[in-house]
């Protein structure tokens, strides 16, 4: 949605997301309901994601490190809350350009509030705070945080990526 808005430029703002389906639904909920077990699992799925690419063994365990020791910011069970946390982790790409809070915002809503009908309240937004892109995708300009969306409606946990080239 964020392309097809024309609210990003796949040209210059690449996003790449890493979403992991786990079936076993008591896996998912000790997962989704224990911040160290999320953590755990973000680590594991980040260096199997760092793996394919071509990062400095250095980058890549800074970016570990990160993760390891990020404070994690929680919009729990708040489809708002999680919407405008999201937009403004993309809004410190480009705050100071052509960026456009209001549509930002109306790709979040719509994002965190898809399930809303059925499955009020069922995605959670994490933030790994300060981590820092080395790699995983093309360095550019980067907000330095990692989003982590859990879908209780889906089993999913998804992570978030992005690099500005301006």
């Amino acid at each position: 949605g964020l392309y097809n808005s024309g609210t990003i430029y796949p040209e210059n703002w690449p996003l790449e997301y890493f979403r992991y389906t786990i079936e076993d639904e008591a896996t998912f909920n000790s997962l989704a309901n224990d911040s160290e077990k999320l953590r755990t699992f973000i680590l594991t799925q980040v260096r199997q994601a760092i793996d394919p690419r071509k990062v400095s063994a250095n980058n890549r365990d800074k970016m570990l490190q990160d993760l390891h020791s990020a404070y994690i910011d929680a919009y729990s069970n708040s489809t708002a809350s999680a919407a405008y946390a999201l937009a403004l982790w993309f809004y410190e790409f480009d705050a100071d350009n052509w960026f456009s809070w209001t549509r930002i915002q109306e790709q979040t809503l719509a994002y965190f509030a898809h399930h809303a009908q059925a499955y009020p309240w069922q995605m959670d937004l994490y933030l790994f705070k300060g981590f820092v892109n080395r790699g995983l995708i093309q360095p550019g300009i980067s907000a330095d945080d990692l989003p982590v969306v859990v879908n209780w409606a889906e089993r999913t946990v998804t992570f978030w990526v992005s690099a500005l080239y301006d």
